[in-house]
């Protein structure tokens, strides 16, 4: 089996529900303090050279999604999932906990009640910062359209996250 590996940078992850900052934007996020106020950052967060970051308020969760480059065939041979990557770093009071796997709109897999919380900016550590999704019979999928992530943070305390790169493995038959 050849091995294909695809990545993106942590500039690419983007939330579901932005906004918060003030009155009259309510939602679950804030702005990112840097030496001053980061405006609209609650919605677009803080990108910067080693990745982006976006700051929860208090008793919110929030999915972030990323988008990764997929090759659907190589050689004629359609590709296969092997394991996804998520670097990040969370601040005192941020957690992630739930991952999701999808190809499209179909469901691929599902990582539940995680704790991950500190510095996970590199290193492969099991379902810390690499998830083996598999199908029935611990098969792995086989990819039709295109690899999008998405990571549910809780955020216990106002807290950062910061989004450093995300990829996957991707198998095919010679």
């Amino acid at each position: 089996m050849v091995i294909s590996k695809s990545f993106v940078h942590g500039n690419a992850f983007i939330t579901e529900r932005g906004g918060g900052s003030s009155v009259s934007s309510p939602g679950p996020l804030d702005n990112v303090q840097d030496g001053g106020i980061v405006n609209w950052s609650d919605v677009i967060g803080y990108p910067q050279g080693w990745g982006k970051t976006y700051r929860g308020k208090e008793n919110q969760r929030v999915w972030f999604h990323v988008a990764i480059s997929t090759p659907s065939m190589m050689s004629g041979s359609r590709i296969q999932l092997d394991k996804i990557y998520i670097f990040c770093n969370t601040t005192e009071g941020c957690f992630i906990t739930d991952v999701d796997v999808w190809d499209s709109k179909y469901p691929v897999g599902t990582f539940r009640d995680l704790a991950i919380t500190g510095d996970h900016s590199e290193g492969e550590f099991e379902n810390q910062t690499v998830f083996r999704p598999r199908i029935s019979n611990d098969q792995l999928h086989t990819m039709i359209f295109g690899l999008g992530i998405s990571v549910r943070v809780t955020f216990t305390t106002r807290s950062n996250v910061t989004f450093h790169s995300a990829g996957a493995d991707f198998l095919v038959s010679n």
